[in-house]
Parts: C-alpha cells; sequence; structure tokens
C-alpha cells in the first residue's frame, strides 16, 4: 500500500468513526429522552419499580457532587489529605501554554513526545 492510499484509508476509517459517534449521539440522546419519560410516567403513577419481559426498571435517586468554589474544595482537600476525592488529570492546555511562553513547567511535572497525525478534510 503506497502512502497516498494509507493515507486516504486513514481518511475512510476516520469517516466511519465520525458516522459512529453521530449514530451513538442520537442513540444517548434517545435512551436520555425516553429515560426521562419512563421517570415521569413512574412518578406519576407512584411506581419506584417497573418489570416487564425484557427486564426491570427501578428509580433510583444519587447525589452527585460538583465543586462551588475550587479554592475551597482544594484548601479542604490539603487539609484533610482527601486525594482520593480529586481525579488526578493534568490539563494540557494550560501546561503547554505555560512551558511555551515562559519555558518552565509546574513543579512534579514533566513530559513526553508522542507523534500523532493531524488530517484536514477538503472540502
Amino acid at each position: 500500500m503506497t502512502l497516498g492510499e494509507k493515507v486516504n484509508r486513514y481518511f475512510e476509517i476516520r469517516d466511519a468513526k465520525d458516522a459512529i459517534n453521530a449514530q451513538l449521539k442520537e442513540i444517548n440522546e434517545q435512551q436520555e429522552y425516553v429515560e426521562l419519560q419512563i421517570i415521569a410516567d413512574m412518578e406519576q403513577s407512584g411506581l419506584s419499580k417497573t418489570e416487564t419481559s425484557r427486564g426491570s426498571i427501578s428509580v433510583a435517586v444519587g447525589m452527585y457532587p460538583e465543586i462551588e468554589d475550587k479554592e475551597s474544595f482544594y484548601r479542604w482537600v490539603i487539609a484533610n489529605n482527601r486525594w482520593d476525592m480529586v481525579q488526578k488529570r493534568i490539563s494540557r492546555g494550560p501546561v503547554l501554554e505555560l512551558f511555551e511562553t515562559k519555558n518552565i513547567l509546574p513543579d512534579g511535572v514533566s513530559t513526553y513526545t508522542k507523534q500523532t497525525i493531524n488530517m484536514r478534510r477538503k472540502r
């Protein structure tokens, strides 16, 4: 396979992936819509569980955290040594910007290189 053929194949794969992701987005939206309808119907009927030949559905209410004051939250994490409450993922963009503008990295951060392909579709 020539380089040109490989590039064309790469575009074909990306197009297929984009089509699948578009389908998945639509399916996820449909699922969310039906889920909200089921919850409303069950609430209206006073049900917390229902069953069909395909399986059962139960409504669960869960608590989900969200940060309202980042500084307060991080002070609390440090004071209580509860780093398990923080996802340890570094944000690439700001780190690259700091390195590109000031040629420094935050303490405790290193970098590695990775080759990737950037693609641009012809219109």
